[in-house]
């Protein structure tokens, strides 16, 4: 067994050298890793990247149908699939940013490549970098049940199914599959020469009340992408915060609403639209 770094210090186990299982696909690695990395319960808070939207920006319908007024019902699963690919569709038409909508990511780890299927994938116009995946618990449930050859894997990933109760999910902590995301993506960034010591990305998904989205935000050092390369016992760690993204307005008051704002500064920051 690797050696345990000292707990003042920013190194942690590397989970590839504890786990007896390395060859199993992200989807089931057990809980236990995000304690092994140090990565808390519940996750630590912050900001999410917040600007004002362009004046004079248009709403049009196809968009604004979908976003609650405060004192809807909580939203389904599926509601929330839409409202996030027509966001989308609204920052690359009316506000006319440059990114792709790309492959999945794939995570590196042991000499392994692991395919890491997203609901969609947001990378930069230019590099094809990753940096915002979009996933929900019915998708982790799908994926899952996929790979452990469930016979009933098809009605999951039904849009029927998903109008019902979402999959437990913790709003508190991260899954692993999310993190393997995470970490994925910075390798991405990388092998695309994305400059620094440091990649971000994000993953974002509904929370359990049906009334917003969480962004969780990774900020992943080069030096632990390097040790996972080279199976050093011990990584740098991954410092991963979470903030919840109202996706409610009030009817005509869309320039304030949280999700869209988030969504604009984050994709105009990795589109490099000024």
């Amino acid at each position: 067994m690797a050696a345990q770094p000292a707990p003042d210090t920013p190194y942690v186990v590397n989970p590839a050298v504890m786990f007896h299982e390395p060859a199993r696909h992200p989807l089931g690695w057990p809980p236990v890793i995000i304690r092994w990395l140090a990565i808390p319960r519940p996750l630590p808070r912050a900001p999410a990247p917040l600007c004002a939207l362009p004046p004079h920006t248009s709403f049009p319908d196809y968009l604004t149908r979908l976003i609650p007024a405060p004192c809807d019902p909580p939203r389904s699963p599926e509601d929330f699939r839409r409202l996030f690919a027509h966001t989308v569709h609204w920052l690359k038409g009316p506000l006319g940013l440059r990114f792709r909508n790309t492959l999945d990511p794939y995570l590196d780890v042991d000499r392994r490549r692991y395919d890491l299927p997203s609901v969609r994938t947001l990378a930069g116009a230019r590099t094809y970098a990753p940096f915002l995946v979009y996933i929900d618990a019915h998708h982790r449930q799908d994926e899952r049940m996929k790979r452990r050859g469930h016979p009933s894997w098809r009605s999951v990933n039904n849009l029927d199914a998903a109008r019902h109760v979402l999959p437990a999910q913790d709003d508190d902590a991260v899954d692993v599959f999310d993190l393997a995301v995470l970490v994925g993506m910075a390798q991405m960034q990388r092998a695309r020469g994305i400059p620094g010591c440091v990649f971000t990305t994000r993953v974002v998904y509904p929370d359990c009340e049906g009334t917003g989205m969480i962004l969780l935000t990774a900020r992943v050092w080069r030096e632990t992408l390097d040790a996972l390369d080279e199976h050093r016992d011990t990584l740098r760690k991954i410092e991963l915060t979470k903030a919840h993204l109202d996706v409610r307005s009030v009817p005509g008051d869309w320039e304030t609403n949280q999700f869209l704002r988030v969504m604009w500064t984050i994709v105009r920051s990795e589109s490099g639209d000024p």
